[in-house]
Order: C-alpha cells, then sequence, then structure tokens
C-alpha cells in the first residue's frame, strides 16, 4: 500500500464490504479521482490493454486521460433516449471484447448523467464479464450519495465477485467535500 496502511484498510472495507475476499487486493492513495483513474488507467496498460471503452456521455476528464496514457478510447452510448441506463450497448461491448480490451464503467450516480444500471443490469453485466477477457475498470467517486454506501456499491461488488481481475480507482472528493 502507498499511503496509510490503517486508511488503506479501512477504504478497502468501505467498497469491497463482506462481498469480495481480501487475498489478491492492493490499494494506493493518489491524488483525488482523476489520479485514482489516471493511475487505474496507467495500470492497465502495463497490464497490455490498448483500448479502454466508456459510455457517453462520460466525465470530461476520462477521454484524455486514457489518450494522454497512450491508449485508444472507443465510446459507446451510455443511455437510452429514455434517459434510462443503456445496459444492452455495455454488454455488447463486453461480449465482442478482444484481449487487450477494458471497459471504464461508473460504480454509481453516472457522471454526467446520473443514471444507474439497475440490480438485474450489474447482474447481466457481471456475467458477461466473467466470460470476457475485457479487464473492468470502475470509477466510484460518489459512494454514499446516491442510495447509500452499500447500496452504491452493490454493482461494484458484484462484477468483483465474478471477475479475476479489475481496477477501481476510488475518490473520497465529494464525500469528504
Amino acid at each position: 500500500f502507498a499511503g496509510d496502511p490503517a486508511y488503506g484498510d479501512a477504504m478497502v472495507n468501505l467498497v469491497l464490504g463482506d462481498a469480495v475476499p481480501r487475498t489478491n487486493v492492493a490499494a494506493a492513495a493518489t491524488p483525488g479521482g482523476t489520479g485514482a483513474v489516471r493511475l487505474a488507467v496507467a495500470l492497465s496498460k502495463a497490464a497490455g490493454v490498448q483500448r479502454v471503452y466508456l459510455g457517453t456521455p462520460s466525465w470530461p476528464n476520462h477521454i484524455p486521460i486514457i489518450e494522454d496514457v497512450g491508449l485508444e478510447a472507443v465510446t459507446f452510448s451510455h443511455s437510452n433516449e429514455d434517459g434510462s441506463a443503456d445496459a444492452d450497448a455495455l454488454i455488447e461491448i463486453v461480449r465482442q471484447a478482444r484481449e487487450g480490451d477494458a471497459v471504464l464503467i461508473h460504480a454509481c450516480c453516472h457522471n454526467p448523467s446520473g443514471i444507474d444500471y439497475t440490480d438485474e443490469q450489474w447482474d447481466a453485466l457481471a456475467d458477461a464479464l466473467a466470460d470476457s477477457p475485457m479487464l473492468p475498470i470502475i470509477d466510484s467517486a460518489y459512494q454514499g450519495l446516491g442510495t447509500g454506501l452499500e447500496e452504491d456499491s452493490a454493482g461494484l461488488r458484484k462484477v468483483l465477485a465474478k471477475v479475476p481481475d479489475a481496477l477501481i480507482a476510488y475518490s473520497c472528493d465529494k464525500n469528504f467535500g
């Protein structure tokens, strides 16, 4: 762990709860959410990722971070016309994934749309990722500001319970602000 070990342990417990074993978990402190996303994308590149898929609209910093690291940013539509999440588009991207692909997903309170996946959509996404070579990168910047601390991590935990590897970019900036 880079940073205060007790703080890192507390954050891991907050994010993962009891849903995910701690056998292969590491934490590193970064300067804010931008630093966390930047580190996650850089680590994905070191792991062989070449392309990062992300739903649009997205947080304006995501694409510049991905491209600055030297990866290709590939977009897909995150929302339906009725304002709901287009989980089908995301799941289709995951099903078509190749080695070297990653997907950047918002854990809750999607920025800037505010759209969240339903529990059923998270289940389907977790199942699709379990059968895919795609690396999930999950941006969790709003835990506790949507439905609640546990509820806002439920989807992230479903994915982590099914995939062998994932990167979580966690930010406390909004919570502590």
